[in-house]
């Protein structure tokens, strides 16, 4: 994997951990871009290149080239892979190299996401409902339509003023905290 447009003295980044969906590997994501990245996963190696591979001097602007197991090793070249999962490695990388460059993402939220568009919010990227795998357009319009003039107290709730929105879709949008803390029904236990 290639991150353009490593250079020293940008600022300093912190480490965070993203599980991959499909494999269920933990990769390594330095968010703001600039001086040491921390450092890399177990038994990889790192160096900055030029456009032809060659390795720069140090505080040369260059790429910064990873190798090693571990380094998207569930979809790189992995000849089993279906298109979802070609799909998702593009999407994995785009994301990467948007927190290379010091952009945030918000979590995507029931009542300030957009069905289908990428929003800003408090200077972050609040991803749209389409971006959960495999919730399709017809759905991400149901959640934005139904939750229209109301504030909902469960996931019940939501899911009964949504009825295009599968059970599964439910459980990870709850596991991507768009529902908040809300209670998974309205029903009130006095024991």
């Amino acid at each position: 994997m290639v991150i353009r447009g490593c250079q020293e003295g940008k600022g300093t980044p912190r480490l965070e951990e993203v599980k991959c969906p499909q494999c269920g590997a933990w990769v390594e994501v330095f968010v703001k871009m600039g001086g040491a990245i921390g450092k890399t996963g177990y038994l990889w190696e790192t160096k900055i290149v030029d456009e032809h591979g060659v390795e720069v001097p140090r505080g040369e602007v260059g790429e910064l080239a990873v190798k090693g197991d571990g380094v998207m090793t569930c979809y790189y070249k992995n000849e089993e892979a279906t298109n979802k999962d070609e799909d998702l490695l593009t999407t994995l990388e785009v994301v990467y190299e948007f927190y290379l460059r010091g952009f945030e993402f918000a979590p995507i939220d029931l009542y300030e996401s957009h069905a289908t568009k990428f929003l800003i919010q408090d200077d972050k990227i609040l991803p749209p409902f389409v971006s959960i795998s495999g919730l399709g357009e017809n759905a991400a319009w149901d959640l934005m339509n139904g939750r229209e003039g109301k504030t909902f107290l469960s996931i019940e709730e939501i899911s009964l003023a949504c009825p295009k929105v599968s059970k599964t879709h439910m459980q990870m949008l709850k596991e991507a905290g768009a529902f908040g803390d809300l209670p998974d029904t309205s029903q009130v236990s006095f024991f």
